[in-house]
């Protein structure tokens, strides 16, 4: 069974390592959101995919930035993985379709959730093959990524850090011009993300908060 895709814009497709489909009724939909996204391709802009990992359900999105003051959702979404299938499948699903979004979407640079430190340690290990498997497959495509921790994306859209996904999605959908209801939540961290790594690259005084690449 392969992975399921969902994002803002009603896209369905799916991804297994030797086929790639589309349902019918969502060619239109896809192509839609090609022209979309080729209107800011053909501007002076910087594509960054923000990436929220986990085994189940990757949240990510794609954001153009114009200016510090102009940005747009080009997409957003999710990577779900069945609840039951083992982890090295789900870690083949993800790979796979992070070089699908990548072939896609062509973005420069990558914004990631950093590590976490729990009590969990299990649950710490397996959000860490999740996150490898990410940056593997960055890097084949020589994409650099940068690590926010959660609280610093979520301070970068609503002034705090500690706001709730439902918050985010609210003051993103205002700002972005997107419906709410069609935002997966498991998406707006990585919108977040994106957005948190744009507002430090665009302002020249706040060069020094930049992390190192991974």
């Amino acid at each position: 069974m392969p992975a399921l895709f969902y994002n803002c814009l009603k896209l369905k497709h799916y991804y297994d390592s030797f086929t790639f489909s589309l349902w019918n009724q969502v060619i239109v939909i896809y192509w839609c959101n090609k022209q979309r996204f080729s209107k800011y391709r053909k501007k002076e802009c910087m594509i960054i995919l923000g990436i929220d990992p986990a085994i189940r359900c990757s949240g990510y999105s794609v954001v153009a930035v114009e200016t510090l003051d102009r940005f747009n959702v080009i997409d957003c979404g999710v990577i779900r993985n069945p609840a039951k299938a083992p982890h090295s499948e789900c870690l083949r699903r993800i790979a796979g379709g992070m070089r699908e979004l990548i072939t896609q979407f062509k973005p420069e640079v990558a914004s990631i959730e950093s590590t976490f430190y729990g009590k969990n340690v299990k649950t710490a290990m397996i959000l860490s093959m999740a996150r490898g498997a990410i940056l593997a497959t960055l890097a084949e495509h020589n994409i650099p990524a940068y690590a926010y921790s959660p609280r610093s994306a979520k301070q970068a859209i609503t002034g705090s850090g500690r706001a709730s996904k439902e918050q985010l999605a609210n003051i993103i959908a205002s700002t972005c011009n997107l419906a709410v209801a069609d935002m997966p939540l498991d998406a707006t961290d990585a919108i977040a993300l994106a957005i948190c790594h744009a507002n430090i690259v665009m302002r020249q005084e706040m060069q020094f908060l930049l992390p190192d690449a991974l």
